[in-house]
């Protein structure tokens, strides 16, 4: 791991026990949980390395409407493009259809809703989910925001289901930006990144020691 290794030392947490005893036989069922926990997170690691890095679709039609304060994300014919974390070239699938919403919250920020992205050749669902949270700054004509969203359905091999982060969402809009008590029109490009591998062993993990003490109680 970088940075080095972040496991206690087994020699100093583990010796001078007799294997033999009671005590010992504990403290080895200890080392053998302990190295399947470390292999399960060095394999969950390495998955998520082999995997896809991002996803993301350019020139969607976006509308902003300050009565009711939803953002919406909505077009199809799209391109979808994937981009990998190796050496691989990117992949594309076409056309494809992307429908995200989400409702003004205060300041710049929204919170809420849902996405999905469609393959429109056979109205299959690509990959949808809910939206948790976006928030945005302004760049003149553009409003620039990131987020995160929750991944409930995935059909697209090396997208893992569960937490996922709205990386970027450039909104070309029109009029210029002045506030959310006015409506604008425009078009978007967003982009869905796979967590980190380090993330996605944790999340693993810790749904395992949840299971575990729940088995327990």
């Amino acid at each position: 791991m970088r940075g080095g290794s972040q496991f206690p030392s087994l020699a100093k947490s583990y010796a001078p026990v007799f294997l033999g005893t009671e005590s010992g036989r504990l403290e080895k069922g200890k080392m053998k949980k302990f190295t399947v926990m470390t292999l399960l997170v060095l394999l969950c690691a390495g998955m998520a390395q082999a995997g896809i890095e991002f996803v993301g679709v350019d020139g969607v039609a976006t509308t902003y409407t300050a009565d009711t304060g939803q953002l919406l994300l909505d077009s199809s014919s799209l391109v979808l493009t994937i981009d990998y974390d190796d050496a691989s070239p990117q992949s594309q699938i076409s056309p494809t259809s992307f429908n995200l919403s989400t409702t003004f919250n205060s300041g710049m920020s929204f919170s809420g809703g849902t996405f999905v992205i469609n393959d429109d050749s056979d109205a299959s669902v690509i990959l949808s989910g809910n939206v948790l949270t976006v928030d945005f700054s302004s760049a003149g004509s553009f409003l620039v925001g990131e987020g995160t969203a929750q991944v409930v359905t995935s059909n697209l091999a090396g997208y893992p289901e569960g937490p996922s982060e709205i990386v970027s969402i450039t909104f070309n809009l029109n009029p210029s930006f002045e506030g959310f008590d006015q409506d604008y029109t425009g078009l978007s490009k967003i982009n869905l990144l796979v967590p980190e591998p380090a993330t996605m062993a944790l999340l693993i993990l810790g749904g395992l020691f949840v299971r575990k003490r729940t088995e327990k109680s």
